[in-house]
């Protein structure tokens, strides 16, 4: 799920412990010849066992489960355990299992089983969208699990505003996450080296001051459609792992919902198969939808399958009962345990499993099997907020007439654009007689101040109504030019504003991803270069 919304917005959250009470508890075999496989998150110090950073300890050991604890490595089977510490160790594994400390899985898998390529954009969404219908096939499917943005700093100490931002520190655990999910199915993990969006916006270990600084931003970057540089290099890794992995079925994301990262993987796994038709030409292909934002943004799913079918597909629904298994799927998605309490995601998961079951009651997961592939991919038609960009058709068109006669342009960030170099340096290249006059909150100024221009002008706006008003009364006075007001979710106050303006053309619009959606749509229909 990476980065919010998990990732749109830093501003609540909480962090997984040891034991989360909604979890129905379950016993584990304890048969002699299955694995014990510790969880990744827990840290030993004086016979304790602590949480991540967290100074509380989660678990006091006596010496011999010290002992016992230290010899799980992954490779032991019950058997190998009775041998070393005789059947005493039962008790101690119950206890470790009762405080989800480990987990147990079977040494042996059966062969012949199909082959699953299984696409996800950050280590969690495959166990999170399809994780019940992965453990009912587990037995019939070998399910190799790619995460496409594996280098991650995203944890839950992101809410929290604790000082974890080590990517190599954070990609190893999220990967080792994965590789336990992996483990329970009898299946394989593939942690891919591209930085998650996050790490895209700044990479490297950032301070806590910085994050502080920027988070924002760094939400705004996450819910901002990622650049064709970005897409191809994603592209060009969902390219070699279809043709290193002959598989059976190769399973990826609708791209639900407003992280960039699941819009990207979609796109680059779906470019790669519509760019060569023999690329998978035997495999089944499949969507999942994605969970939780399914139930998040309920209408974007269709939305995406109907674009789909208008450039050509075929999609036959499938819907997998899930009823028997929800709680199940419930205890693998908090094996990333890094990443979200079960508690502040299960509404959004289990209405997304009953949303899915066609609101009949019971549970269920959606996938839909690519009978035939688009010829296309219809970007604009996949956005999650397409009336929003369709409703101002009109006035991103009247910005593209006359591109090179204009001479002013202002930008009024209510909310940070998220890519803002990217964004000016297209409209400075589209503009090349213009100066643009930026307008900043506290939020949206360290990185609009991070890129500099001698066309461009950063004024400072103090945070409230009050200074809003004042300012839009100012501009009232002021010569007219092209005006794009960033106003979030207060786009209504936005459009009163710009009544006080009335000569200059205005578009009031929720982000810099809405307009520049747009914008590029009607800059390519009026014929000039992006």
């Amino acid at each position: 799920m990476g980065g919010q919304a998990k990732g749109a917005n830093f501003a609540s959250g909480s962090l997984c412990c040891a034991e989360d009470k909604n979890l129905t508890s379950r016993p584990q075999t304890l048969d002699e010849d299955w694995l014990v496989l510790r969880r990744p998150h827990f840290c030993e110090s004086g016979r304790q066992l602590f949480f991540l950073i967290s100074k509380r300890p989660s678990l006091s050991l006596s010496g011999e489960e010290l002992e016992v604890w230290q010899a799980l490595d992954g490779e032991r089977t019950i058997s190998a355990l009775h041998g070393q510490f005789g059947e005493r160790v039962d008790a101690t594994l119950t206890r470790f299992m009762e405080n989800q400390l480990c987990e147990t899985a079977p040494y042996r898998w059966p062969t012949g089983r199909r082959r699953v390529l299984v696409f996800e954009p950050h280590s969690d969404d495959a166990a999170l969208s399809v994780g019940a219908s992965m453990w009912q096939r587990r037995h019939d499917c070998e399910f190799t699990v790619v995460t496409m943005g594996g280098r991650s700093n995203f944890t839950s100490y992101y809410y929290l505003l604790r000082d974890y931002f080590d990517p190599e520190e954070v990609s190893a655990l999220r990967a080792a996450e994965g590789r336990l999910f992996t483990r329970l199915l009898g299946g394989h993990y593939v942690a891919l080296p591209q930085n998650e969006a996050p790490l895209r916006y700044q990479d490297g270990r950032w301070t806590l001051e910085w994050f502080k600084t920027h988070r924002v931003s760094i939400a705004a970057f996450t819910n901002h459609h990622s650049s064709e540089s970005e897409l191809h290099e994603w592209k060009a890794a969902a390219r070699t792992m279809l043709a290193d992995h002959p598989v059976e079925e190769v399973w990826l994301p609708l791209g639900i919902g407003v992280h960039t990262d699941h819009e990207l993987t979609r796109d680059a796994v779906l470019d790669a198969l519509i760019e060569d038709p023999d690329l998978a030409k035997t495999s089944t292909i499949k969507l999942y939808q994605d969970v939780p934002y399914a139930a998040q943004w309920p209408k974007h799913g269709p939305a995406i399958l109907d674009s789909l079918r208008l450039a050509g597909a075929i999609v036959q629904p499938e819907q997998v009962p899930i009823d028997d298994t929800f709680a199940r799927k419930l205890e693998l998605v908090s094996l990333f345990a890094s990443q979200f309490k079960i508690g502040a995601l299960r509404h959004d998961i289990e209405q997304s499993a009953r949303n899915a079951a066609g609101g009949r009651g019971g549970k269920a997961e959606l996938l839909f099997e690519l009978v035939k592939r688009p010829a296309v991919r219809k970007s604009l038609e996949m956005y999650f907020d397409l009336q929003v960009v369709r409703s101002a058709e009109g006035q991103f068109f009247r910005w593209t007439r006359t591109p090179h006669r204009t001479k002013r342009i202002r930008l009024l960030l209510l909310m940070p654009a998220g890519r803002y170099r990217e964004d000016m340096e297209l409209l400075l290249r589209v503009f090349p007689n213009a100066s643009i006059d930026v307008y900043v909150t506290h939020a949206s100024a360290p990185e609009a101040e991070a890129f500099l221009s001698p066309r461009i002008h950063l004024h400072h706006v103090s945070r409230g109504a009050r200074a809003w008003t004042m300012l839009a009364v100012k501009l009232a006075f002021q010569r007219p030019g092209l005006t794009l007001f960033l106003a979030g979710t207060k786009t209504a106050q936005g459009t009163w504003l710009a009544k006080l303006w009335p000569m200059a053309p205005t578009i009031v619009i929720p982000s810099l991803d809405h307009f520049m959606r747009g914008f590029r749509v009607a800059l390519v229909r009026s014929g000039e270069p992006i």
